[in-house]
């Protein structure tokens, strides 16, 4: 199971990190003096040097959602580092401070990653810590299978000192989890964990209650995180030790046996508390101290759990640790499809929609399976015979398409992408019996590691006959942003349309349906779409990204006043990634629309070092980033229509964000305009030769771009 989570879950770890046996957990590092930086103010906690004057940079670990980490080693020591570098578009510097300020006040404590240093760059927020070599707990479990109970009790002694020592200074961690677990060393029998990622931490208040704001990581949250309560204490930390532990000990999640409850059904059983040990197979060796242990942390009533201090007097960790792993069991293979729970609750702009991408409600109504095509060779038992057929029917299928399907049915229904990358993904995809195999099972396999690392388009094409959920809906809707192809917004919209009136209550998916219309430029449903949801969920956690998208459409309408109402309502709760500056800039936007030049030069504006002009292309690029392209396209139009810019980039920007939206006339007006501006600017040159010939399907175009050809005709014929 662990092997199909930690493919599920590389949305955080890209193909090329798969293969680190320490994954992203390099990103907290070693030896060395710490260097204590000055918290007087929250400034001078970051330096303002480059950080090239302190440390040395060796190759990339990976690229997260958020985070981009290399190895590196400090100059004066010679001591390996961790570099993390976060893109100041995606966290704002008070919440990078915030964590920095947490690590210095943590500095020497036992079982927490160590800080050396801070850095503000030009474009990003850079921390520096310790390596840990050990890497993941999660990666651990995945390697060498579930824990004994000796070598259990270690772990959660080592994690409740640890949190004993922050509780006492009111200090919450707010995300304990395997993944935020590293072990300090890669042998088996004396690894120590160290805690790491402060960033969702807090200081409880006097009264040692906090008001929640919905982050986290949904599998080990608390029941009163997820109903947003007002009284949030460090008692959640205990409910996510408890869920830790029967990780580790069991192999799965309490919540979700076999990872094929839909989100909503997870999220109700955390909140009953409904778990239990009948899983004979995973707890018959295990001691009832243990799992009276976990029966009283995973309590949904917080008075009524554990403390910390109440963890180390427990029985069952009176006796000596003895570390040793025993294998991983056979059942445990079913977890991996959670690991896509362990994502964190949503802080930017957009959510996953569906835990497990491909559990079909009408498979769950019926009980019976999907049915599907067997796909193995008949005697292929070998996993080297099971790859050598691939192969081969990846090559036939590529090589010689059949000449009487039409393209896009060929690449949907002969799934062409998903055999071939098979082939060159077995070695992250579990296949447990390859002579049974079949095609759903590969193919969802398949689609859950391309899901769980954000390659839409490929998750997509696995995932088009073997699931109609959200999940699929949300691949395509993800497609379009990363490409120019607007059959997959059709497609999304298609089968959003068809989804929605069978879950009318979830907030999430008519979030992303609304959008799917306004992109459509249905504006006046996206509209009623999303009016539905802030009347009806008050509490969703989106609502400041739903009513964003709100202003926006109305200023793209020429509404200016009634788009100023809402970017005025978020100028104190902006939704992530975005700031109160961004909202200002908006409103002044949206002024200016109206044709108040007096309020469009606001004050929070003027106050800027940048020209007003360059402030707008600054905020339209970030927007395109995000996949907002209609934000882009109004704040470009506002910025080329009010201050006649003259900048190639900026024409060039503008040009982009069009063919983004489907404008390709428009497009290539506006490029060749950045043309005139700038001849030699070497972006527009290329897009001049390419952009009038774009190929009318980018799925196909990236899919031929993506796959190594001479590779896959070499395959069959090579010594596996």
């Amino acid at each position: 199971m662990f092997r199909r989570v930690l493919a599920s879950h590389a949305h955080h770890r890209p193909a090329a990190l798969l293969t680190c046996a320490a994954g992203f957990a390099a990103l907290y590092v070693a030896d060395g003096p710490v260097v204590q930086a000055d918290s007087s103010a929250s400034g001078s906690m970051l330096i303002q040097q480059p950080l090239e004057t302190r440390y040395g940079v060796q190759k990339t670990i990976g690229r997260g959602g958020f985070a981009h980490v290399v190895a590196g080693w400090e100059k004066g020591s010679n001591a390996p580092v961790a570099i993390k570098r976060v893109s100041k578009t995606l966290t704002s510097k008070a919440k990078f401070v915030h964590e920095v300020s947490i690590l210095q006040q943590l500095q020497g404590t036992n079982h927490v990653v160590q800080l050396k240093d801070a850095f503000e760059a030009p474009d990003d927020w850079i921390l520096v810590t310790e390596y840990v070599p050990g890497g993941e707990l999660f990666d651990r479990l995945v390697q060498h299978g579930t824990f004994s109970e000796q070598h259990a009790k270690s772990i959660a002694r080592d994690l409740a000192e640890t949190l004993i020592t922050l509780h006492a200074q009111r200090l919450v961690h707010g995300d304990v989890k395997p993944e935020n677990i590293l072990l300090d060393s890669a042998n088996d029998d004396s690894a120590r964990m160290i805690l790491i990622d402060f960033g969702l931490s807090f200081r409880a208040s006097e009264g040692g209650c906090h008001s929640w704001d919905g982050s986290g990581t949904v599998a080990y949250a608390a029941p009163e995180v997820l109903n947003q309560s007002a009284n949030v204490t460090s008692a959640i930390d205990m409910w996510a030790l408890g869920v830790v532990l029967f990780v580790v000990l069991a192999g799965y999640h309490p919540f979700d046996v076999a990872s094929e409850l839909s989100d909503a059904a997870v999220r109700l059983a955390i909140l009953q508390g409904d778990f239990d040990f009948n899983h004979a197979a995973s707890w018959a060796h295990i001691s009832d101290d243990a799992k009276d242990l976990i029966r009283r942390l995973i309590v949904v009533d917080p008075a009524a759990r554990l403390t910390a201090e109440q963890v180390l007097a427990h029985p069952w960790l009176k006796e000596s640790p003895s570390p040793s792993i025993s294998p991983i069991r056979k059942q445990d293979d079913t977890l991996l499809y959670a690991k896509k729970r362990a994502l964190p609750m949503p802080r930017p702009p957009r959510k996953v929609l569906s835990t497990n991408p491909f559990h079909n409600e009408s498979d769950a109504e019926t009980g019976s399976p999907r049915e599907t095509t067997p796909l193995h060779p008949h005697n292929a038992a070998d996993p080297l015979d099971w790859r050598t057929f691939c192969s081969d029917k990846a090559t036939d299928l590529l090589l010689h398409p059949p000449t009487t399907t039409p393209p896009r049915q060929f690449k949907l229904q002969r799934i062409v992408l998903a055999w071939v990358e098979t082939v060159l993904a077995l070695h992250v995809i579990a296949i447990d019996d390859p002579a049974k195999a079949s095609t759903g099972h590969v193919l969802s396999s398949l689609g859950l590691y391309y899901y769980g690392i954000g390659q839409w388009w490929a998750a997509a094409a696995s995932l088009e006959h073997v699931s109609t959920t959200a999940a699929l809906a949300y691949c395509h809707h993800q497609t379009w942003h990363a490409s120019y192809d607007r059959f997959n917004l059709t497609r999304a919209h298609d089968l959003y349309a068809t989804i929605v009136p069978a879950t009318p209550h979830d907030p999430y998916v008519l979030h992303d349906y609304a959008i799917v219309l306004l992109e459509r430029a249905e504006y006046k449903a996206g509209l009623d779409v999303l009016a539905h949801v802030l009347a009806v969920f008050p509490q969703f956690q989106l609502a400041s990204t739903a009513m964003l998208w709100v202003a926006v459409v109305l200023l793209h309408l020429g509404r200016g006043d009634e788009s100023v109402a809402y970017f005025g309502c978020l100028l104190d709760t902006p939704p992530s990634p975005f700031t109160a500056t961004d909202m200002t800039v908006l409103c002044a936007v949206g002024y200016g629309r109206s044709h108040n030049t007096a309020l469009a030069a606001c004050q929070g504006v003027s106050r800027t070092k940048l020209t007003k002009a360059d402030m707008l292309a600054d905020l339209a690029k970030r927007a395109t980033s995000l996949g907002h392209y209609l934000m882009a396209y109004v704040v470009y139009f506002y910025a080329l229509h009010r201050f006649k810019t003259s900048k190639a980039d900026t024409w060039f920007c503008f040009a982009d964000t069009l063919r983004h939206l489907g404008r390709a006339d428009e497009a290539l007006q506006a490029l060749a305009v950045a043309a005139q501006l700038d001849p030699a600017h070497s972006l527009v040159q290329t897009a001049l030769g390419s952009w009038p010939h774009l190929p009318r399907d980018a799925f196909l175009h990236e899919l031929h771009h993506t796959i190594d050809l001479e590779f896959v005709r070499h395959l069959k014929h090579s010594n596996l």
